[in-house]
């Protein structure tokens, strides 16, 4: 019998002010759609006005890239990289395992929420939007560093 394949947790839409319905925002996009015939950069101004009228906030996904590659004893680890953050996943000396998170700065590491099974073990709870460029407080579940400092 096969384990199914793990899929992530769902994460919930942040919202701000809420002025009008997704429904609502739904026909609003369709009528400034059909008021314009050549869509140019006001036709997404228009559309961008009726998204954040729902509270949705407007982000640009960051590109992720992963590659394997071997540390100082010659052990295979992911090294997974986004903008704002680097992961080194790993085998620890003791045989568990080893995930080491590197925020590309403070305001990555006040965003960075890091969960075990679905359950956050340090951030802000995951229907906590993260303040714009605050000292936003944020839990930490510490335990001791996996040991090897050689890579």
């Amino acid at each position: 019998m096969t384990t199914p394949r793990q899929r992530p947790t769902p994460l919930p839409i942040a919202r701000d002010d809420v002025i009008i319905s997704d429904g609502a925002a739904i026909e609003a996009i369709h009528r400034v759609l059909s008021q314009h015939t050549d869509w140019n950069a006001d036709t997404f101004d228009a559309i961008e006005n009726v998204i954040l009228a729902t509270g949705r906030r407007l982000l640009t996904p960051e590109p992720i890239s992963a590659e394997v590659e071997h540390d100082g004893w010659d052990w295979p680890m992911a090294r997974i990289e986004t903008g704002l953050l680097t992961a080194l996943i790993r085998q620890a000396p003791d045989g568990g395992t080893c995930v080491d998170l590197f925020p590309a700065d403070i305001a990555a590491r006040q965003g960075l929420r890091v969960l075990i099974d679905g359950h956050v073990v340090y951030g802000l709870p995951l229907d906590t939007p993260v303040p714009a460029e605050s000292a936003a407080d944020i839990r930490s579940n510490t335990n001791t560093p996996c040991g090897r400092k050689d890579l």
